[in-house]
């Protein structure tokens, strides 16, 4: 069991008891090795501890500096507004953990903690680059509007057994870059669980998508058993060859499985439709992406034959039983 007194000061930071609680959850009993490091971006200060919420660091990089690879060390993000990212956060540490607070855990949007990234220069291709073992994402928003020319993703996971709970990833720009999308996954072992991909307000206007996973865009890196569980995928597309999912050009682009449990691939109504929720640009030989009372409005579910079950009701199969789709 966690020590009274890190639970007493995970509650302090919460909104109460129960969301402290929530917290204890989330983490779970392995955080009790680590430190919890505050944030917060209105009074903290650089030369602060962070051990403390009076003595909270000034940004999420500097809490980052402090923590020790591999300690289930957390950092809590204090909610008033956006922890504005000079550049990509670039996450190469191990077992630690990221908490927003603000809000009670469980929501799919409106999170009050925020990692935003605006314009750079140099080598950012994200607004969070992760590829740490064991990397948790709690109860935050990660945005990018990055017009840099690598900088197409909200969060690039190259990491292995990362989970994301309650997250939202947006990416505002490159609407006109088929290489753009909220998620660039190449991760082992990821699971994420009550996020959302991209809104209902920014119009992409090319084959772009939300969960993109073109083999090694991260060097070395794949999507390897990926689970996406009650989550959102969301489109306002001015054009019908948006995806909510997209592989790239490798038959292998996906290893073993990507699972969707209760997953929802929404287009906007009044915009255009999605003509495949999932797009397999390369029928797939090493993996395959599996449906389980998953939802889209798409004109199909996909429409490649190769890598694609469903027992999800769509447009071109009737949804019965296991059902590759054709």
């Amino acid at each position: 069991m966690p020590s009274l007194g890190l639970q007493a000061r995970v509650r302090r930071a919460m909104a109460g008891e129960a969301e402290g609680n929530e917290l204890l959850d989330l983490i779970g009993p392995g955080f009790t090795f680590g430190n919890i490091y505050y944030v917060d971006k209105e009074r903290g200060r650089s030369g602060n501890t962070g051990l403390s919420s009076d003595a909270a660091l000034a940004t999420v990089l500097q809490a980052y500096d402090k923590i020790t690879s591999g300690n289930h060390d957390i950092i809590l993000l204090s909610a008033e507004g956006g922890h504005v990212l000079d550049d990509m956060l670039d996450l190469t540490k191990s077992r630690f953990h990221i908490v927003g607070t603000g809000m009670r855990s469980g929501a799919y949007m409106g999170q009050r903690s925020r990692l935003t990234l605006g314009v750079t220069t140099g080598s950012a291709i994200a607004a969070v680059k992760l590829t740490g073992v064991g990397i948790t994402l709690n109860n935050l928003k990660i945005s990018s509007a990055d017009t840099l020319s690598t900088s197409l993703y909200a969060l690039a996971d190259g990491g292995e057994f990362t989970i994301l709970r309650n997250v939202w990833l947006e990416k505002s720009t490159d609407l006109d870059q088929t290489g753009a999308a909220e998620l660039l996954c190449n991760g082992d072992t990821a699971t994420y669980m009550g996020c959302t991909f991209g809104n209902h307000i920014y119009r992409p206007s090319v084959a772009r998508q939300n969960v993109l996973f073109t083999r090694e865009t991260i060097a070395g890196k794949v999507a390897r058993a990926v689970t996406f569980e009650d989550c959102y995928m969301l489109g306002y597309p001015s054009a019908t060859t948006f995806s909510h999912m997209r592989t790239g050009a490798n038959a292998n682009d996906i290893e073993r499985f990507v699972n969707l449990i209760r997953c929802r691939m929404l287009s906007k109504i009044g915009g255009s439709i999605a003509d495949e929720a999932i797009t397999i640009a390369t029928a797939l030989t090493e993996g395959g992406f599996f449906l389980d009372a998953c939802l889209t409005n798409a004109t199909n579910t996909a429409t490649v034959s190769s890598g694609v079950f469903t027992n999800s009701p769509a447009s071109n199969q009737d949804g019965s039983r296991v059902t590759e789709v054709t």
